[in-house]
């Protein structure tokens, strides 16, 4: 199981690939635990050098060592920025707003509107998403991988006009170069305004 994880995630082009190790770790933490209550019953052995209990607070020592030197590494207890982010954006959006992003900045966004009831006016797209579903929907149906490629970015603008048209106030938490090549990006404080070319106030 976590020489599988190991093997998928190795070369995964990803930024935040070092979370997708735990399943590996996990495992190799029970090997660990299974060494250790090897070499306790080995050294409850008469022919042992080592006394059992040597063994043991040895290996509660290496725990300990181990969990204190890490443990400041891995606290992300007081970390909020992502959580301030999210608020920073809903805060600034205004009414009805339609808010393009990727996975990655949109998640903590649909966390707030979901779980704590933020914002509900709000409408949340994530394009990459999107993009994925609809490209694997329309290479099922036989279309070429570029073909499929392209028609679903063709969607993701066209759907981006609609709502332009519709006269919502349209937002993309990045600088999106599909967005750029088709629209006026105009940086706001937290997000960055899609207007038709000439039309943002």
């Amino acid at each position: 199981m976590g020489g599988a994880t190991v093997v998928f995630y190795v070369n995964y082009r990803v930024p935040d690939k070092n979370t997708m190790f735990l399943v590996p770790l996990l495992v190799t933490s029970v090997w660990m635990a299974v060494g250790i209550e090897r070499v306790l019953v080995w050294a409850g052995r008469g022919g042992a050098r080592l006394p059992r209990r040597a063994v043991a607070l040895s290996a509660a020592a290496l725990v300990a060592v181990l969990a204190l030197a890490n443990y400041p590494r891995v606290d992300l207890s007081g970390n909020y920025n992502v959580r301030r982010y999210a608020e920073a954006v809903l805060a600034e959006v205004g009414p009805e707003a339609f808010i393009v992003g990727a996975w990655s900045h949109i998640t903590p966004l649909a966390y707030l509107q979901v779980v704590e009831g933020l914002r509900p006016d709000v409408e949340l797209f994530d394009w990459g998403l999107y993009g994925l579903g609809r490209r694997a929907r329309l290479r099922a149906q036989g279309l070429a991988p570029q073909e499929a490629r392209n028609t679903a970015l063709d969607e993701i603008l066209v759907i981006v006009q609609r709502e332009l048209l519709a006269g919502r106030r349209v937002y993309s938490l990045e600088d999106n170069r599909l967005l750029r090549e088709s629209f006026a990006l105009v940086r706001e404080s937290h997000v960055l305004r899609v207007c038709e070319p000439g039309a943002c106030d």
